[in-house]
């Protein structure tokens, strides 16, 4: 064997630095996230509430829109794969949590009918530079004649060359932690996890959580 063959760039860099932890988002299939980071974008750039939206073209990738193009959804499975869903809720809600996939939350009507107004189209081909095919284009079309658009070739938190804003962060974990802890743990574990690198002791944070805040269900 060539040891050299195996060793000569070894920890140039580390993994872990480059791509780097690689941190799904949103709980849904990582093919619908470009699509959901392009209409956050949206919604957070111009005056998009939902009565105001005539339809929506969304575009991405054929290899990735064959197991998301779901528009009529049966299921809370289903709307984990459903670009429709996940775009609706993004349009609608302002963010894309865990609790829009638990339930019959899917049933939703108000999602329902601005699902009718989703359409997913493949994306005209493009030759990405990693061969993830991990982009999407969205197009709003608002009722009196406006049309907006983003683009996003990569979604956040996938390398750390396009790393997950740190609110984003914070709120998916505030989100995911109170699943197991009141609002209060989790607030002091989020806290305490700021700073980790200067904490006394690594124990502080199973002692927030072993603390008689701990909800039961």
């Amino acid at each position: 064997f060539d040891s050299d063959a195996v060793l000569h760039d070894w920890a140039a860099p580390l993994d872990i630095i480059t791509p780097g932890i690689a941190i799904k988002s949103y709980p849904c299939c990582g093919s619908t996230h470009p699509a959901i980071d392009a209409m956050l974008w949206l919604v957070e750039h111009h005056d998009l509430p939902p009565d105001r939206v005539e339809r929506v073209v969304s575009r991405t990738h054929q290899r990735r829109l064959r197991h998301t193009n779901r528009p009529h959804i049966r299921s809370a499975l289903d709307a984990k794969f459903s670009v429709q869903y996940c775009l609706a809720r993004a349009l609608i809600d302002r963010q894309v949590v865990l609790s829009q996939f638990e339930g019959e939350a899917h049933d939703n009507p108000d999602v329902r009918a601005l699902m009718a107004r989703i359409e997913a189209l493949p994306q005209p081909e493009k030759i990405p530079d990693d061969g993830e095919h991990f982009g999407a284009d969205v197009e709003v079309f608002t009722k009196d004649g406006a049309r907006f658009a983003h683009s996003v070739s990569r979604p956040l938190g996938r390398t750390s060359a396009n790393p997950l804003p740190a609110p984003r962060l914070e709120a998916k974990f505030l989100d995911c932690a109170q699943r197991s802890v009141t609002r209060t743990v989790a607030e002091r574990a989020l806290d305490l996890l700021r700073r980790f690198d200067t904490a006394p002791r690594a124990a502080e944070l199973t002692d927030i959580l072993a603390s008689k805040n701990i909800s039961i269900s």
